[in-house]
């Protein structure tokens, strides 16, 4: 389950082509309705959330709330924080809750180092 704005790449980037996929579906969208029918099929979830995607904490709850039968098992945000998704959905489900904190340190750090010599 990945709430994202950015399908083709990220999904590209998972699967490759010609390669048979039989341990996980992977689906993407920005609404429960694009989630509905592998939810009802799977017992289990995985969910990582990108960035930048509108109403993401409604999405969330929505996915953990509604899930006819697929529980969480691990929620994962590609972004440093994670308190925008704690709805009282997402802590009752008991699945654990993790970032990306500290992914993007290095070229932060190169960034800023760059920008400073520029000067």
């Amino acid at each position: 389950v990945i709430p994202s704005t950015e399908v083709a790449p990220f999904v590209d980037s998972i699967l490759r082509p010609g390669v048979e996929n039989d341990f996980a579906e992977i689906v993407v969208g920005l609404d429960f309705a694009a989630f509905e029918a592998a939810l009802a099929q799977h017992d289990r979830m995985v969910i990582a959330c990108g960035m930048f995607v509108p109403n993401l904490k409604e999405i969330i709850a929505e996915i953990v709330g509604k899930s006819p039968r697929a529980k969480p098992v691990w929620i994962h945000s590609f972004s440093a924080g994670v308190d925008h998704l704690l709805t009282p959905e997402v802590k009752g489900s008991g699945a654990p809750v993790t970032n990306a904190k500290g992914c993007f340190s290095h070229s932060l750090a190169e960034y800023v180092l760059c920008g400073c010599m520029y000067f």
